[in-house]
């Protein structure tokens, strides 16, 4: 039992909304909102009034361009709803995301099928090993068949694609499905005639089995099939009691206040707690909701919250500067320590590149890399497989678009590490 679990009362969630762009992954976080009691009045995205579209373009462009969250409660679970970009261009803001997750749901558009960046989520999804839910939206148009697009489910991602709307009823042919997936499920089966929740909640975690729902969320349809299932097959984490934290993001809010989005892996986080050699003491907890944030006095193990820190040395500012420019934003906050640390494994024939790039564009002066070195290492040349740069200087926002395709088709060693 996690340490917020023991303090609410309630389990503890964090769930993304994942979907290429124009999916209704938007709107299925309305009626979400809506069906929990979180918000009075249902929103539209074409109607500029969604709850999660906060920011001014993305109500006239009807798109998500940043990452938000609301927290909302169902039956005993608290569950945190990160909405992130659906659009390419934007993916760097949703890859951070993933690092925070207890699990995601992949919207899928029934009118489309599984198009091309709904398979590169499912990639991500993969590579991260976060447990998966599928939900099938806009079965409410015409020419849309639940039979047809499971069948397209189980051969582009998994045969573990199954249809949990039956399992609710059910239906044998189902339950012999989820059964098969796992050799010890199937011998609980044979024994049982059955399989416990317990087994389905272990298939979920393993990546073994994902489950599907099907409906409408413009209309309110299989969400609260979808969020039951969430609430009942999504097995709960459990966090060390040594204080640690995940930082995935950096922002300022509307006021101009620096903001550092966390997530608290381990004990717990308190205001006015020191972090790091440098007395960095934090000055605020928020949880938002929304455009809206609540301030708590603690963070227990598992929170997704928002930090306010009155002051950064230069050299932790150049660091988070450098992670989130490359679009690797993992990092570890520990205390009695620096407040921050990662490592950088890039490809030998890149870091050359890199820093003297970052150098002409003015961020930093040779002497600090020679001084920090900021811990990159070399890789093998065998795994130096990313692109080399195009002539010329490069700005920020090519290196996080750079960061987020060539870097990923590095090797699987090409990643942040601990320090």
């Amino acid at each position: 039992m996690s340490g917020q679990e023991r303090k609410t009362g309630k389990r503890v969630l964090n769930v993304g909304l994942l979907a290429h762009v124009d999916a209704g992954k938007t709107t299925l976080s309305e009626s979400i909102l809506y069906q929990s009691g979180a918000i009075r009045n249902l929103g539209r995205v074409d109607h500029q009034d969604a709850f999660l579209d906060t920011d001014e373009m993305e109500r006239e462009r009807g798109i998500t361009i940043f990452s938000k969250q609301a927290v909302l409660t169902w039956k005993d679970t608290e569950i945190t709803l990160l909405d992130t970009p659906g659009h390419v261009d934007f993916s760097a803001e949703m890859e951070r995301v993933l690092q925070v997750l207890d699990c995601a749901v992949l919207v899928i558009s029934g009118a489309d099928g599984v198009q091309g960046h709904t398979e590169t989520l499912w990639k991500l999804l993969t590579r991260y090993g976060i447990p998966v839910f599928l939900f099938v939206n806009k079965m409410d148009q015409e020419g849309t068949d639940c039979g047809k697009l499971l069948a397209e489910l189980k051969s582009r991602f998994s045969e573990g694609c199954i249809d949990f709307g039956r399992v609710e009823t059910g239906a044998e042919e189902v339950i012999e499905e989820i059964a098969v997936c796992d050799e010890q499920t199937m011998e609980e089966y044979l024994e049982k005639g059955s399989v416990a929740a317990a087994s389905i909640r272990r298939l979920v975690a393993e990546r073994k089995i994902f489950p599907c729902y099907f409906g409408s969320a413009l209309h309110l349809q299989g969400v609260e099939e979808l969020m039951n299932g969430i609430c009942t097959y999504q097995m709960q984490k459990e966090y060390p009691a040594v204080f640690g934290a995940k930082v995935y993001k950096i922002a300022r809010d509307g006021q101009g206040n620096r903001l550092t989005y966390l997530k608290v892996t381990g004990g717990t986080l308190k205001v006015k707690d020191v972090i790091g050699e440098n007395g960095d003491k934090v000055n605020q907890i928020r949880v938002y909701s929304g455009e809206k944030y609540e301030l708590l006095s603690e963070a227990d193990a598992g929170k997704v919250c928002q930090v306010g820190l009155p002051y950064f040395s230069k050299k932790v500012r150049i660091r988070v500067f450098c992670a989130l420019i490359l679009g690797l934003q993992e990092m570890m906050v520990q205390p009695n320590s620096s407040l921050m640390f990662f490592r950088l494994c890039l490809p030998a024939s890149v870091m050359g590149k890199l820093s003297s790039t970052l150098n002409r564009m003015g961020f930093m002066r040779m002497t600090s890399l020679s001084i920090y070195t900021w811990k990159w290492l070399s890789l093998p040349p065998e795994t130096a497989t990313a692109q080399s740069y195009p002539p010329g200087p490069l700005q920020p926002r090519y290196l996080s678009h750079m960061a987020s395709n060539s870097f990923q088709r590095a090797s699987q060693s090409t990643s942040l590490r601990w320090a």
